[in-house]
């Protein structure tokens, strides 16, 4: 299908789109993984940064794993709306329980809760999955390429300024002393996102769903593990974003869940500075995607990558950076202490939303962009695939670091990073055509229905 910007169906779906992905992006700072997750982990596991990766790796995993089998299951279907309403309200059902458990079971056995917010982020995620092919499906069918960046970029533009205002909220819930607080102090903070991301869902649930290039037929499990790797061999850019993706979880593996306890643990700060954390990488992140969408819908989607994965060395750099800066107290600022160490540190936080909200939104497009329609479903599954063992990289991240090891933690992120950027510089544009950039990609894989896709999907 390739939709109109002006068709009822495309501003429909950009409105209801925008406002979901706002609301999202509110209900998730309360769930933050470099923030507020680490320092929940932390007030009930005494320290013990081995759960941080542990937890970390079943939110991953719980989003990478269903894929395997959803992208040939959902590919013959034509009505997908109801798989993300299953999606929807299951995961606004787990984020209930979470809170329920933190409420009142907080004060079990360590090991047994431990487990038990494992799981519930492994669900979530789990069903978060279920909702991805239809939502990206859906809003690739509904507007075309050229709106996607300031789609997404209005999402994340709205949803970080709103995050920013969450960042108060935890500042306050968590105000009070420099050592842990008591677990319950984040029920609030839970019920908050609870609250929120129901509300977003039934933003989305009320798109008007078009109709579907699909599948000639359902391929079973091994002819689908079969097409994945055929097609891989086929297509140097898929092969590029891969590679950049493994050195990206590589580096946010290292960075994303330490940094928090890193200020915690090593710098002596007061909890409440999570709040100034996310409000940092959420104002950067909002900031941002005014940046984002113009390369995105002007520059292609592969001088987003380049952009955002150089932002991503910096957050390790600067971390790496201020433990060369003496500890110098500088008072009390919004509540809480700082030295000119952690000033410095606070730093790391604006390039790490800078870096999270341009990838994400980089990696999605470009795969979006390079995946032909009757494809796409299994571009989607098998680079979740490819990606599923990386999902437990922060569970050797928190070996790397141990007890005290942030250095050689923060060392190992900052050549990963390094990495990443290499890679992204390597890709080629596939709209450099219709964006009229004089450099469109020679001797791709699919170039006639990737060449439509660019276009309108």
């Amino acid at each position: 299908m390739r939709a109109n910007y002006h068709s009822p169906l495309v501003k429909r779906t950009f409105a209801l789109g925008v406002a979901n992905g706002a609301l999202w992006q509110l209900a998730d700072a309360f769930l933050n993984p470099s923030t507020v997750v680490p320092a929940f982990i932390l007030a009930l596991g005494r320290g013990d940064k081995v759960w941080i990766g542990v937890i970390m790796a079943c939110m991953n995993c719980g989003w990478l794993w269903p894929q395997l089998f959803l992208g040939k299951y959902l590919g013959t279907k034509q009505r997908l709306l109801p798989y993300y309403w299953v999606s929807a309200v299951g995961r606004g059902l787990t984020m209930i329980v979470l809170t329920a458990v933190v409420a009142f079971a907080y004060d079990a056995r360590p090991g047994v809760v431990f487990a038990i917010v494992a799981a519930l982020f492994m669900l979530h995620g789990s069903l978060g999955a279920l909702g991805t092919i239809p939502f990206m499906t859906i809003v690739s069918d509904s507007m075309p390429a050229s709106l996607r960046g300031r789609f997404f970029g209005l999402r994340w533009l709205i949803g970080g300024a709103l995050g920013m205002a969450s960042g108060i909220v935890v500042k306050q819930v968590l105000a009070g002393g420099s050592g842990p607080v008591n677990p319950r102090s984040y029920v609030t903070l839970f019920a908050l996102g609870s609250g929120v991301y129901i509300l977003s869902v039934l933003c989305f649930s009320l798109v008007r769903e078009p109709p579907h290039d699909l599948q000639r037929h359902e391929l079973s499990l091994p002819m689908e593990l079969a097409r994945g790797p055929r097609l891989l061999r086929r297509d140097r850019d898929w092969r590029l974003l891969l590679w950049s993706r493994a050195c990206d979880a590589v580096a946010g593996g290292l960075t994303i869940p330490y940094m928090a306890p890193f200020a915690l643990q090593y710098l002596k700060a007061q909890e409440s500075v999570v709040g100034i954390f996310l409000f940092c990488q959420a104002g950067a992140g909002a900031a941002s995607n005014l940046l984002w969408s113009y390369l995105g819908d002007r520059r292609g989607n592969r001088k987003l990558l380049m952009v955002s994965s150089a932002a991503s060395v910096l957050p390790a750099a600067i971390a790496l950076l201020s433990l060369a800066v003496p500890p110098v107290p500088l008072g009390t600022w919004f509540g809480v202490p700082f030295t000119l160490r952690l000033l410095v540190f606070s730093i790391a936080f604006i390039p790490l939303g800078f870096w999270v909200s341009g990838m994400a939104m980089g990696q999605t497009n470009y795969l979006l962009d390079i995946a032909p329609n009757r494809r796409r479903s299994t571009y989607l599954a098998f680079s979740s695939l490819v990606a599923f063992p990386l999902a437990w990289w922060p569970v050797g991240g928190a070996l790397i670091i141990g007890e005290s090891r942030f250095v050689l933690g923060f060392t190992v992120a900052l050549a990963a990073a390094i990495g990443t950027f290499v890679t992204t510089v390597r890709l080629q544009e596939p709209r450099a055509a219709h964006l009229g950039l004089g450099d469109a990609p020679v001797a791709v894989a699919h170039t006639d229905e990737r060449s439509a896709a660019a276009g309108g999907a």
